[in-house]
């Protein structure tokens, strides 16, 4: 039951219409990662996109930068995702990316079945936003935004996927992880090290890589 678990925060629901507030209700440590993919650089002329990653407590975002979104980068953006935060959220929340939803559906979304077949291998659920219900993703909406003006704002020499990579990881361990958050009040990454970080699932012995080739 998470309603003892109901923080401050107020969800701004609608476009274009009156806001409305409401309570959101955050699940127990370890329970909820919710991931979003937009664009948030530029190489060149081309814009790149990434996978956004935001624990629903905590709210310590990671930063996956891909070449291209496709089911494959998704797993291997859900891999660092783990190795990052030291073990496996027990649902992931994605938007309706096609990478991992193939059909959208308010009651039964069908997943793409490699992604599906490798959340079971890993054992995590993946529980897909509802199309145009921003509710159901109330700690990531807007994060791609976030991250494209906040960590890659005004930067002129990433000349690389490489590179963007590194500026994500020092934008989300020493800055924004650092920073005390407006809605909770902590800085999210001691608010993960301390409160969630124990509650995650183990990390996998062996690599998805060499699962993968084996199948």
């Amino acid at each position: 039951d998470w309603s003892s678990d109901v923080c401050s925060s107020d969800l701004e629901l609608g476009f274009g219409r009156r806001r409305h507030s409401v309570l959101v209700v955050d699940p127990p440590a370890g329970a909820e990662l919710q991931v979003d993919t937009g664009f948030v650089w530029r190489l060149g002329g081309t814009r790149k996109k990434a996978f956004v990653f935001t624990p629903t407590l905590s709210r310590y975002r990671f930063v996956y930068v891909v070449e291209r979104e496709t089911t494959e980068a998704a797993i291997e953006a859900c891999e660092a995702a783990w190795a990052f935060y030291g073990g496996i959220f027990k649902a992931l929340v994605p938007d309706n990316t096609k990478a991992i939803v193939d059909v959208a559906s308010p009651t039964t979304p069908r997943i793409v079945e490699a992604f599906l077949e490798y959340a079971q291998a890993r054992g995590f659920a993946v529980d897909p936003a509802r199309v145009r219900r921003p509710q159901d993703k109330g700690r990531v909406e807007r994060s791609v935004q976030y991250v494209r003006d906040d960590c890659f704002g005004g930067e002129d020499h990433i000349l690389s996927r490489d590179d963007a990579q590194r500026r994500a990881m020092v934008w989300t361990t020493t800055e924004m992880g650092l920073r005390v958050h407006a809605t909770t009040q902590k800085r999210p990454r001691e608010h993960f090290e301390g409160e969630e970080k124990g509650a995650l699932l183990p990390l996998p012995e062996t690599p998805w890589d060499k699962i993968g080739r084996a199948h």
